[in-house]
């Protein structure tokens, strides 16, 4: 049974007659984390030596991490920074790891060390993307310059750049503006309905007029027969005749329009914006064929006249005008007009003399000139201003010119059109660029110097990246260092700032 003896508080002797001995000599101050390390010089990485010495100032950071003393070789002006910056470092078994949260990293100078883990964390690990393979090292190793490294590496990665959805475009140049038929852009559109399978367009770059014809076959003497006859024969030689790669625009063809003396113009294959004016026309011209025609389709030619009609007398945005309007100087005079005695045109019953006449006639003349130095005037801006808005739009996009020389890779267009070719690769290459056609095209030869048989549109190509050694520069190294160097808070480095601005 417990008295009041037990209750009574020990005194200061008896309180410490069981506590064990105290020694002088034993280390009773947890050691600093890196003081007295022991000396490992090198960690083996899956067979790759990786040192752990460091150089330069790392290497008096780690020196100074073992012996807590100013390095030998570092002036006061770094040691401040070496004492500084410390806190954010520390000694583990001899290897200088930095402090980062949730867990330390381990520092990695040996390029060879670092190009073994963007490998293992990149092409081992699904080929992923800057950001993420720049996540799985950043949660493990550190070095100087790491994220350029990354952003090197995933670049030069061949099987992403085979396999990037990723186009680039350069800065576009607005096409200048023509008088009427000076251009005119040629194409044949498969419309697989009926005997006649296919359609062929003529529009002039200017106005916009279009001709069209039905074929029953697709060849380059049906095609130049009937552009001699219902072009050439109407409205004169134009200067220049675009047309795309295709076997109707063949060597036939193309001797008929030399013969009456204008130049062809071969645009690039897969890349229909080189052709937008006869392109944008394709759109409307098959859907007034399938609105007269219904979903049978089989009589399609039947209506392609007063569908060709109908395209001559509408309205274009670009030029403020229908292309009747600025090929005649007047508004067309339709049936409805005469049905209702609507006179749009001049009234030549009440013109009875030659005066009359040709006053008449110079007044129409005179509005004709008008509505195409009008429609020139909107032309222009209108391109300018699509050219601009596409610019700003695909700005992430553009990048400059290649140069001759440079190496590249080649968009593999029929990927877009087969499913059977999933797993083929984007892009062919690499390939070297010979030369860039007027600021448009460019043509491509083999390493070996073999050239390449049909041009590749700029958007059609990109730089190729070659895999090569990891150097980072003392420019990538500072450019990152605010980047990567999450450890030091807002005022060190309002310190380090204070300190530079001062010297």
């Amino acid at each position: 049974m417990p008295d009041g003896l037990s209750r009574r508080p020990k005194n200061l002797e008896e309180e410490y007659e069981d506590a064990p001995e105290f020694y002088e000599e034993e280390n009773w101050i947890k050691p600093h984390p890196g003081f007295g390390a022991k000396n490992v010089n090198s960690l083996n990485l899956s067979g790759v030596q990786v040192p752990t010495k460091q150089e330069g100032f790392l290497k008096r950071m780690q020196e100074y991490l073992s012996t807590m003393k100013k390095p030998e070789s570092s002036k006061e002006e770094e040691f401040r920074r070496i004492k500084r910056r410390s806190p954010n470092f520390f000694l583990e078994d001899g290897q200088l790891k930095r402090r980062n949260n949730p867990n330390p990293q381990l520092f990695i100078s040996s390029q060879e060390a670092q190009s073994y883990i963007l490998k293992s964390l990149h092409e081992d690990m699904g080929h992923r993307g800057e950001n993420e393979t720049y996540r799985r090292i950043k949660a493990r190793y550190w070095w100087e310059g790491m994220k350029r490294s990354v952003k090197k590496w995933v670049q030069s990665c061949l099987a992403v750049q085979k396999r990037s959805q990723h186009l680039q475009r350069e800065e576009g140049k607005s096409t200048a503006t023509s008088t009427i038929f000076e251009r005119v852009s040629m194409d044949a559109v498969h419309i697989k309905s009926g005997r006649w399978k296919y359609m062929v367009v003529a529009r002039d770059d200017f106005s916009g007029w279009p001709e069209t014809v039905g074929l029953v076959k697709l060849t380059a003497k049906a095609v130049a027969e009937w552009f001699t006859s219902e072009w050439i024969c109407r409205y004169g030689s134009p200067k220049e005749v675009t047309v795309d790669g295709g076997p109707e625009f063949g060597k036939e063809f193309q001797d008929a329009v030399k013969k009456a003396g204008s130049r062809i113009r071969v645009t690039t294959p897969y890349y229909p914006e080189s052709q937008g004016m006869v392109e944008r026309g394709h759109k409307q011209l098959k859907d007034a064929l399938v609105k007269m025609c219904g979903e049978s389709g089989g009589k399609w030619k039947k209506y392609l006249p007063l569908v060709t009609l109908a395209d001559r007398i509408s309205t274009k945005r670009t030029t403020g005008f229908s292309p009747f309007e600025l090929q005649f100087g007047q508004l067309p005079v339709l049936p409805i007009d005469i049905e209702t005695k609507t006179f749009l045109a001049v009234e030549w019953h009440k013109i009875s003399t030659t005066e009359e006449l040709l006053e008449a006639r110079a007044k129409q003349l005179e509005g004709k000139e008008e509505m195409r130095r009008k429609a020139e005037e909107k032309l222009k801006k209108s391109r300018e201003d699509s050219m601009k808005y596409w610019d700003r739009r695909m700005a992430h996009q553009l990048r400059s010119p290649l140069n001759p020389g440079d190496l590249v890779l080649a968009y593999n267009k029929a990927i877009e059109t087969n499913w059977g070719l999933l797993f083929k690769n984007k892009w062919n290459g690499p390939y070297r660029v010979i030369r860039q056609i007027n600021n448009g095209p460019y043509e491509l030869e083999e390493l070996d110097g073999t050239e390449l048989a049909r041009r590749f549109a700029a958007s059609q190509v990109k730089r190729f990246y070659p895999r090569g050694k990891l150097i980072n520069t003392k420019e990538d190294t500072e450019e990152e260092q605010s980047e990567e160097d999450e450890s030091i808070n807002e005022e060190e480095v309002f310190e380090e700032t204070t300190e530079s601005d001062e010297e």
